[in-house]
């Protein structure tokens, strides 16, 4: 357990869950804890328990500063994944599968698994139209030689 001063506050920071009291706030929860993470890997690293706080809180003064009001989005690095699922996806939608099972059995939004879907459908498309162009390539050079 690590204990950050956020906004005046003491936030105890457990696990995952950062507790401000009785007040539960999203942002400065996640700044609070975003701070005790990079206050744990700083001690990980050899830095001592009390300069790893101070060091963690001046970053998130800094992040505070250069990203207020802004939100953020933390990419899970999942891409490869994300486009193999997408092919099984549609064909599970071409197959006949409902989006709402798709959006069950996935554990996903409708609009991430219409997105994907989408997404997969443009891209076949444009396999589809660049095999059709290079065939029609082909056709007219045989054409060409034969003329």
């Amino acid at each position: 357990m690590r204990i950050i001063q956020l906004e005046g506050k003491a936030m105890t920071t457990v696990g995952k869950f950062t507790r401000t009291g009785l007040a539960r706030r999203r942002g400065p929860e996640v700044l609070a804890h975003l701070g005790a993470v990079l206050a744990d890997r700083l001690e990980k690293e050899g830095v001592s328990s009390a300069k790893a706080s101070e060091i963690a809180l001046n970053i998130m003064g800094d992040l505070r500063v250069e990203f207020g009001g802004q939100n953020i989005y933390f990419p899970q690095g999942k891409n490869e994944k994300v486009e193999a699922k997408a092919a099984e996806l549609f064909d599970k939608f071409s197959a006949g599968t409902s989006i709402e099972e798709l959006a069950f059995e996935y554990q996903h939004s409708i609009q991430w698994i219409y997105k994907l879907i989408a997404d997969e459908r443009a891209k076949r498309k444009a396999e589809r139209d660049e095999a059709r162009e290079a065939q029609r390539a082909k056709e007219h050079e045989r054409w060409k030689r034969e003329n």
